[in-house]
């Protein structure tokens, strides 16, 4: 979506093509090896007290923290979250499309997601 993560101590921010701060770092990166932390349909996965939302490009939270984790973001029109111990798929308004009942869950891709029944 035209901006690029970039980690500033603990803390995340997005840089636009020119490198200027679109949101200055403030967004805890839940896990450093995860490469989808980055914008997708107009939102981003953050982790504010130890729960996983998203935010809008002007960083508002668009859905609240509220969940276990995050596996990317969204795809599709998707996003795999975990609440509860199981993965559902997210709406971007927040509303499920897929109610958490799966033990992982990838994005979409072609219309299709790998998932784990469990």
């Amino acid at each position: 979506d035209g901006l690029a993560l970039v980690v500033k101590g603990k803390k995340f921010g997005f840089v636009d093509e020119s490198g200027a701060w679109v949101l200055e770092p403030g967004f805890s990166n839940w896990d450093t090896s995860l490469t989808e932390c980055a914008f997708r349909e107009g939102l981003a996965p953050v982790k504010q007290k130890g729960a996983y939302g998203f935010i809008d490009r002007k960083g508002a939270l668009v859905i609240e923290p509220r969940f276990q984790a995050v596996n990317g973001t969204f795809s599709e029109g998707l996003a795999a979250v975990k609440e509860n111990g199981l993965f559902g798929y997210l709406r971007p308004d927040g509303s499920w499309a897929v109610t958490p009942r799966f033990a992982s869950a990838q994005p979409f891709s072609h219309g299709l997601a790998v998932v784990l029944n469990g």
